[in-house]
Order: structure tokens, then C-alpha cells, then sequence
């Protein structure tokens, strides 16, 4: 298995973006925009990384919900 070029630091901030500026309720979302940017990525892995950012899921007020992240990150 051919293993990214690019580095969990790099991958893990760049979540960190995606995160902040796009509004995102689902995993797969996820995968498909770090896809996106061009990283070898699987819903496990950044259901890891999630865990590792401490990012949470919060419900809105319209019912849906959506990624964010501690204020500290």
C-alpha cells in the first residue's frame, strides 16, 4: 500500500482549516474535501484525527449539525 507523501501534521492541520471555514456535518464530507486537497484519507482516519483535535459535533438551531473546534485550536 502505497502510504501519502504528505504528513499527519500537514493533514491534521489542514482539517484544522477545513473545519473552521466550511461548514461540515458528516465524516465522508470530511474525506472527500481532505481527498480534495491531496490526502490518501479513510473515514477511520479522520474519525482518529477528530479524536486527536478534539473537534465536536454541535447540534444548531436549524436541526442539523456541525464540526467544530475547542476555541483554544
Amino acid at each position: 500500500m502505497e502510504r501519502s507523501k504528505r504528513t499527519t501534521a500537514e493533514r491534521l492541520k489542514t482539517l484544522r482549516e477545513i473545519i473552521k471555514t466550511e461548514p461540515t456535518s458528516t465524516q465522508q464530507e470530511l474525506v472527500e474535501k481532505l481527498k480534495q486537497a491531496g490526502f490518501k484519507v479513510t473515514q477511520s482516519t479522520v474519525s482518529r484525527d477528530l479524536k486527536k483535535i478534539g473537534a465536536m459535533k454541535v447540534f444548531l438551531p436549524d436541526g442539523t449539525y456541525e464540526y467544530t473546534l475547542p476555541e483554544a485550536t
